[in-house]
This record gives C-alpha cells, sequence and structure tokens, in this order.
C-alpha cells in the first residue's frame, strides 16, 4: 500500500513539475537558458523583464550600459521602485499594460519604448520592456539616406552627360564644328566654376558634395538652383557633426526642390545663402513655391507628415526628411524659423552654433 501510495506520490510532483516547466525536459530548459542569454546580449536594444510582484527577473548588457547600473547581481532580484526610484523610467514599468513603440523622453534622452505584458493561465505575471535611443534608428536612416544620395547624384550626372554626348554626337555627324565646340566649352566652364567656388568657399568635401549633389539633381528636375556668390563656409571647427550638419542641409534643400516644381505658377528656382561670420553657422534655403501656410509650420515637421507622393519622394523615407532636420536642430542647440522669401515662397533660415555645448551633438 505503501508502495502505490509513493508511486501516485511521484507521479504527481512528476506532472506538477513538468506543468510547472510548460513540459520541458531539463535539458530542453538548460538549453533554452543559454539560447535566451546569447540573444539578449547580442542585441542593441536595452531590455527589462519585471514579475508580476515588481522585481526585476531580467536585464541586459545594453540596459545597463545605458542606465549606468552596476553588475547584474545588484539589480536582480530588486523592486523597480527602488532601482529606478529617481528616474522618470519607472512609470513606463507598470505590468499589465501594452504599449508599442512609443517615443519617449527619459532623463534628458529621447527613446523608442516598447512594453509587452506576460500573461500566464489568465494571470499577469510581469511585463516585458525594451527600449533604444532614437538617435541609434536615425543614425541607420541617416546612413541609408546617404548612399541614396550618392547614388542619385550618380544616375543624374549619368544621365545628364549621356543627353550631352547624344547632342554632341549629333552636332558633329552634321558638321556642325563651332556649335559642338562652344557646346563644350559652356558645359565645362560651368561646372568647373561651382567647383572652383565650393572649393574655395566650401572647403569641407562632405558639405561641398551635398551641395553639387543637389545641383545637379535640380538640373534634371528643371529647377534653376542659385548659390548666392557671397556664400562661404569655410569656418567650421574640425570636430564638428557634418553627418547631422548635411542631413539637415540636404533635407532643407529637398524641400525646396519639390516645393519649386510642385507650385508650377512661376518658373522653379531654389536659393542658397550661408556664412560662418561669426558664432553661429548660417544657412538662408529659399524656394518659388507656395509658400507654408502658419498652421502648417510645426505640422510638417512631425514624424510621417508629408504633401508628396511616394513616387516623387526619391531620396529619404517617406515622411521622415523634415522630421530629421527638426531633431537634429535641436541637438545642435539650434534655431530654424520659416518665414515668405522674395521668390515667393518659403524661405527656411537655419542658425546652428558653432562650438554646441558638450553632449549635444552626439
Amino acid at each position: 500500500m505503501l508502495l502505490i501510495v509513493a508511486m501516485l506520490g511521484a507521479s504527481a510532483i512528476a506532472r506538477y513539475v513538468k506543468r510547472q516547466t510548460l513540459g520541458l525536459e531539463p535539458r530542453e530548459i538548460s538549453s533554452l537558458y543559454l539560447e535566451r542569454q546569447a540573444i539578449l546580449e547580442s542585441i542593441r536594444a536595452g531590455i527589462i523583464a519585471v514579475d508580476g510582484h515588481g522585481e526585476i527577473r531580467l536585464i541586459n548588457q545594453a540596459a545597463l550600459k545605458h542606465f549606468h547600473f552596476e553588475p547584474q547581481q545588484h539589480v536582480i532580484g530588486k523592486k523597480v521602485e527602488e532601482v529606478f526610484a529617481n528616474s522618470e523610467f519607472l512609470p513606463l514599468l507598470q505590468p499589465g499594460v501594452e504599449q508599442s513603440l512609443r517615443e519617449i523622453t527619459v532623463d534628458g534622452q529621447d527613446l523608442l519604448f516598447t512594453s509587452v505584458p506576460i500573461v500566464h493561465e489568465l494571470t499577469d505575471a510581469g511585463m516585458v520592456a525594451s527600449f533604444r535611443r532614437i538617435d541609434d534608428l536615425t543614425r541607420l536612416q541617416q546612413q541609408l539616406r546617404q548612399s541614396q544620395e550618392f547614388t542619385e547624384m550618380l544616375r543624374v550626372q549619368s544621365h545628364e552627360y549621356s543627353n550631352k554626348l547624344h547632342m554632341l554626337g549629333g552636332l558633329l555627324q552634321i558638321e556642325a564644328y563651332d556649335e559642338a565646340l562652344e557646346l563644350v566649352s559652356h558645359e565645362a566652364s560651368g561646372l568647373q566654376s561651382l567647383i572652383q567656388f565650393l572649393s574655395q568657399a566650401v572647403p569641407h568635401t562632405t558639405l561641398a558634395a551635398i551641395i553639387m549633389g543637389k545641383f545637379n539633381r535640380a538640373n534634371e528636375m528643371k529647377v534653376e538652383f542659385l548659390l548666392d556668390p557671397q556664400s562661404s563656409m569655410a569656418d567650421i571647427p574640425a570636430d564638428y557633426n557634418f553627418d547631422k550638419l548635411t542631413t539637415i542641409v540636404g533635407n532643407l534643400i529637398d524641400n525646396a526642390l519639390e516645393a519649386a516644381v510642385a507650385y508650377g505658377q512661376r518658373p522653379a528656382c531654389v536659393q542658397l545663402f550661408m556664412t560662418d561670420i561669426g558664432h553661429d553657422l548660417i544657412f538662408e534655403i529659399e524656394d518659388s513655391g507656395a509658400g507654408i501656410a502658419d498652421e502648417l509650420q510645426q505640422t510638417i515637421f512631425q514624424q510621417g507628415y508629408t504633401s508628396k507622393s511616394a513616387e516623387h519622394d526619391l531620396n529619404h523615407a517617406h515622411g521622415v526628411g523634415l522630421y530629421l532636420v527638426r531633431r537634429y536642430v535641436k541637438q545642435l542647440a539650434g534655431d530654424l524659423t520659416i518665414s515668405t522669401g522674395d521668390l515667393g515662397g518659403a524661405l527656411f533660415t537655419l542658425s546652428l552654433p558653432k562650438q554646441p555645448q558638450r553632449g549635444e551633438q552626439s
């Protein structure tokens, strides 16, 4: 009888243990644990798991690094109220609430935050939160955009010079040698003048390349691109964040080109003026478009806002360009205003301090 009772008890305990381990064998549990650890430490997003009692059960290295925490053994098992007592992150770590891709600002840093509740047998068993700096994501967008910029610039130049070569070939075939020579001289002098001007006024190759690329794109779009001869942008600190600077200027010029083409009620034109006199870098980008209504001057900087159709959005992610402009201007402690320019359209005036406060360029 005792043997039967012992067997029944052992069977009940085995079933209970298997139910608690979701039917997994010890070897499978060990394997899953090692795989989970490898996955968690290989991703760049911060991950924090909290149980139903509000205790931290898991935190990966990315999260530890972000919050400057001590090693895991000093965080695991502690209440979130204790660990995040003085942080704006605390209200976000509440179980039972699902949040998907929410933009938040925590302790002065912009994050993309997601939380998923953990439910087991209809019981709230905690939550898992993941977060990542928005700058990390926008940096990837920026790198993609720059690749697209250079690809587009090469495509435009190839298309433009192909047309010129066809024209030159036709002139030579009909023996119009004087016209052919004039065409070659005109093309060479115009492009050479721009290159020579940029090499003197804008010695920083990254910024000069962006302006040159926009000049070529304007030619393809049949937009007159005017670069003010009084422009100068030579006095930029060597350690300045040129990635953000070129993203800002490139997106503003793109916006001006699109606006000039879309209006169509006067000759399409975009004008750029820039100066490095004083303590700030000043850029004025003006277009001949319809202008921007007062009620839209804040809306256009929201993520996802666009007035363009997808097929015309060649150079940056749809609805992202001006959103990045506002974010980067803020990070560089700059200022951006919108007014009506002499060409009849919008005039964007950008002012960026040459020496942002420490940490603002990161």
